[in-house]
């Protein structure tokens, strides 16, 4: 608390007096906080809804893209697309799922489980998950004449 009287010195902190103070604050006619029906996040600017729209427009487009070249692809590029994506994807998990446990195996075991777990899931892509694949999509594939 100041207890003097009288005037500052010059170079003080502060205003000297009341009638020296700024008032910043916005009205509520331009400030956006204070209108009614004005964006309280991120998420409600025009901005962000263009932002959104866009994506989803590149993303709907994109994937039209991708089932018009998957349709114009032959029957055997179709089922060959199938069983790398089967493969791509058991490997991927068989990875995941082995570095969960991977650093409490022992070296030995490392370098010996690793190829196995990838020969065997590329395996079981191929062997397994694509057929059933190909089976489920088959109303969806190129018919062969």
């Amino acid at each position: 608390m100041n207890s003097r009287k009288g005037p500052r010195k010059a170079g003080s902190r502060g205003p000297a007096n009341n009638d020296q103070f700024i008032d910043a604050t916005p009205d509520a006619e331009t400030s956006p906080n204070m209108r009614g029906g004005s964006p309280r996040n991120l998420q409600e600017t025009k901005v962000y809804k263009d932002s959104v729209k866009g994506a989803r427009a590149a993303w709907q487009n994109y994937l039209a893209f991708l089932a018009v070249k998957f349709h114009d692809t032959p029957r055997r590029g179709q089922e060959q697309f199938i069983v790398r994506m089967s493969q791509t994807l058991t490997m991927g998990s068989a990875v995941l799922i082995t570095s969960l446990f991977y650093p409490f195996l022992p070296t030995p075991v490392r370098v010996l489980a690793l190829p196995g777990v990838l020969v065997l899931s590329w395996w079981l892509g191929t062997k397994i998950v694509a057929p059933q694949v190909t089976i489920r999509f088959e109303k969806h594939l190129n018919q062969e004449f």
